[in-house]
């Protein structure tokens, strides 16, 4: 307990090397001159044997160090030992001790139940030694004398909430102090590697006998575990973490554990222990102090059973009562998906309008992006996707990577290009199994029309249930039976979303003139209407055009085919149009009536490809802007779908799936047949083709990457040779 000695003689030694006046020296360790120049004084006088003891009891406590080691021994090693048990012990040896003494020193070591809104921390609270410890330590860092500020922070009875523990290394902490290390928040760290921490931290101290230390570190292992999805193990660790907290009268602990075994048996699909580890939270829940926190894991616990009608009421509870704004931005967008999911669209404007950062939170690419597919804005909902894949790259955020993919796989199914589909829904299923994601395993079995059997705890889940009745594709009564059951719970937008996997069923509603239930925006789309066109441009080489899958003999001129790809690009989807000034200004620059020119070539292209007049016109917006507008044509390209592919295969290197990404980039170069934009040179070529080639560039340097051998200095290894002659300055390392 020499902790107050230690840091007054280091800081009296500090003095007498001369490297600092008594004022700075005392500015820096946050005390003051008169009380440093006391201590020196005592030290050169020789008055006591070390400076800065002045008393072998504590003048807080009144009570011996022996007494206090073993009340910090008693509840390290039973983490279940109350006061009046501490006391009685004592009692039966002799000695009279208050609960209110016992208590100030748990408090003082940390051992005290935490505030429920962060009830899992192992700082302890702040008090004048540790503020002078701290300053020393701070101080010493600054010196360079790591060991000495390491003795220091050890021999404090709890480190207080600071960042200067970050600073220590921690390789000369302790187990106790590694663990405070470890729980002090430092940015974005990967969960795998804190997991790994956390562990060590854990079985260190399991075998020191601090077991109530252990915990702690148990309860961050286990959550490490929840987040890098390995429902077995945290199982098995929440097995052991209820046999060593059995006896604690601490219903947040019994939460968190319920919690994460409930999420752990949803994951494995086990419907009936799922459920009934998350009834346990819901009983806990009223014992609790009422935190938004809290409400918000049950939310997500009720997602994990995809009871989404259930969680929606969690999440708005959470939102009544979170002031912080960072999280009522979260829970407002949570909201909003369940929303969307109810099907209520309408809504979704009233918890995102106001949000901070929108276009940047994964939680909003998702939502948005879910919404612009049903309302037929198939161009803003693939960028959407697209960037949750970006924001998705780190392991933590594996759902949403499975959301964007289904996103991007609904939008193939949407525009007719089923096999597409298929593609990008198989190419996740390795990641998925890795991380034994079994539901969302079985429901892209499902979307991809595979035979599956469905058992009846599977059915338990809601969503689960709905696809069965959508499976089974030649019944007449299937869809009704979906359609009344996504409606009984509120799944309506989870039908409209998957709806374009089984387009049987709308096809055969609409030929017998049956009302589907369905919005107009999704039956405008071409996997329902067969009236609207998709037209495939393929300019990554030769330009090759197809019409609803079948090819296009056309006679192009370079500047019409340039025309085309930029009205595939900037006006791909129905309602997106391109202003006619910046038509004249890109391909007529030179021409003092281009009006003419612009009808002469819109009417060419409708001719050569077969599009109805009324789809692609010039209409005035306003009294002077003139807009040529998509009324009823998908255009889709290979550019997007490089892209797009290139987006998908680096978030699966991210996620060490290093053979499907690899195999993604090989589809990617495969859709490069030659130079594009060749003959072609108006400005939105010349900078498409720039983009273009710089896509192609970080494509190639992270494909060499991944395909050089050790000491290997050439990355063409695995690229295509076309792509080598056609673009021959490329950097390949």
């Amino acid at each position: 307990m020499g902790t107050e000695s230690e840091v007054r003689k280091i800081a009296v030694e500090a003095y007498l090397s001369g490297d600092r006046s008594l004022r700075a020296l005392a500015t820096e360790i946050g005390v003051h001159r008169n009380t440093l120049w006391r201590w020196v004084r005592r030290y050169r006088n020789r008055n006591i044997k070390k400076p800065g003891i002045e008393q072998e009891l504590s003048s807080q406590l009144r009570t011996s160090d022996e007494i206090e080691k073993t009340l910090v021994s008693m509840k390290e090693y039973t983490p279940s030992l109350t006061l009046e048990e501490a006391c009685k012990a004592f009692r039966e040896k002799g000695i009279g001790l208050s609960t209110k003494t016992v208590w100030k020193i748990w408090r003082k070591y940390a051992l005290t139940r935490q505030p429920d809104c962060d009830p899992f921390e192992a700082f302890g609270p702040p008090a004048k030694e540790s503020e002078t410890a701290l300053a020393l330590v701070r101080y010493l860092i600054r010196e360079g004398r790591d060991e000495e500020a390491a003795e220091i922070a050890n021999s404090l009875p709890s480190f207080p909430r600071d960042p200067v523990i970050r600073k220590i290394p921690e390789e000369l902490l302790t187990p106790r102090r590694q663990l405070d290390h470890l729980l002090f928040p430092s940015g974005n760290p990967s969960h795998k590697k804190e997991y790994e921490k956390a562990r060590y931290i854990r079985v260190s101290l399991e075998k020191q006998g601090l077991f109530h230390s252990s915990i702690v570190a148990g309860i961050h292992e286990l959550r490490c575990l929840d987040c890098l999805s390995v429902p077995d193990q945290v199982l098995e660790l929440a097995s052991i973490l209820r046999k060593r907290s059995a006896g604690i009268r601490n219903p947040m602990m019994r939460f968190i554990l319920s919690r994460c075994e409930g999420r752990a048996y949803a994951v494995l699909l086990n419907i009936v222990r799922a459920r009934k580890a998350f009834a346990e939270c819901k009983r806990l829940l009223h014992q609790m102090q009422p935190v938004a926190g809290h409400y918000y894991i049950i939310g997500n616990a009720m997602t994990s059973l995809t009871e989404y009608s259930q969680a929606l009421i969690y999440y708005q509870k959470t939102l009544s009562l979170e002031t912080n704004v960072v999280g009522r931005s979260i829970a407002s967008l949570m909201v909003a998906s369940m929303r969307c999911i109810e099907g209520r669209y309408e809504e979704i404007k009233n918890y995102t309008s106001d949000l901070s950062m929108q276009v940047f939170h994964i939680y909003y690419l998702s939502v948005y992006g879910f919404y612009k597919f049903v309302i037929d804005d198939l161009y803003k909902a693939q960028i959407c996707f697209n960037m949750a894949f970006d924001k998705s790259e780190t392991a933590h955020f594996w759902n949403f990577a499975h959301t964007a993919s289904l996103g991007l796989a609904a939008i193939q199914s949407a525009l007719c290009r089923k096999e597409e589909a298929d593609i990008i829904l198989k190419r996740y299923n390795p990641l998925l199994a890795r991380h034994k994601m079994l539901q969302e395993l079985l429901i892209r079995q499902i979307l991809m029309g595979k035979d599956i059997t469905i058992s009846g705890e599977q059915l338990g889940f809601p969503v689960i249930r709905l696809l069965s009745y959508l499976q089974d594709r030649s019944s007449r009564n299937a869809y009704a039976r979906a359609l009344n059951y996504a409606k009984r719970k509120k799944l309506l937008g989870i039908l409209h979303w998957y709806i374009v996997f089984f387009p049987e069923h709308i096809n055969r509603y609409l030929e017998n003139g049956k009302d589907t239930g369905l919005p107009e925006t999704l039956l405008n789309l071409p996997v329902f209407s067969r009236k609207r066109p998709v037209y495939q441009i393929r300019f990554l080489g030769k330009v090759v055009i197809y019409k609803n899958g079948s090819y296009c003999r056309t006679k192009l001129s370079p500047k019409e085919k340039s025309f085309l790809i930029h009205l595939a690009l900037r006006a791909g989807t129905p309602g997106y149009s391109i202003s006619v000034k910046e038509l004249y200004d890109n391909f007529w620059p030179d021409s003092g009536n281009p009006a003419p020119l612009l009808s002469h070539l819109l009417t060419r292209l409708r001719k050569e490809l077969a599009i109805p007049g009324h789809f692609l016109v010039v209409s005035a917006k306003g009294r002077t802007t003139r807009m040529l507008v998509n009324r009823g044509i998908y255009f889709r390209t290979d550019f997007e779908d490089f892209n797009t592919l290139l987006k998908e295969a680096k978030f699966l290197k991210c996620n060490n799936d290093r053979k499907t990404s690899e195999e993604t980039y090989r589809k990617a170069f495969k859709l490069v047949r030659n130079r594009p934009f060749m003959k072609m040179y108006d400005f939105w070529s010349e900078d498409t083709l720039g983009v273009f080639t710089h896509n192609l560039q970080e494509a190639v340097l992270q494909f060499s990457a991944m395909k050089c051998d050790p000491g290997q200095t050439s990355g063409y290894a695995g690229l295509p040779a076309r792509i080598k002659k056609a673009f021959p300055y490329l950097r390949m390392t």
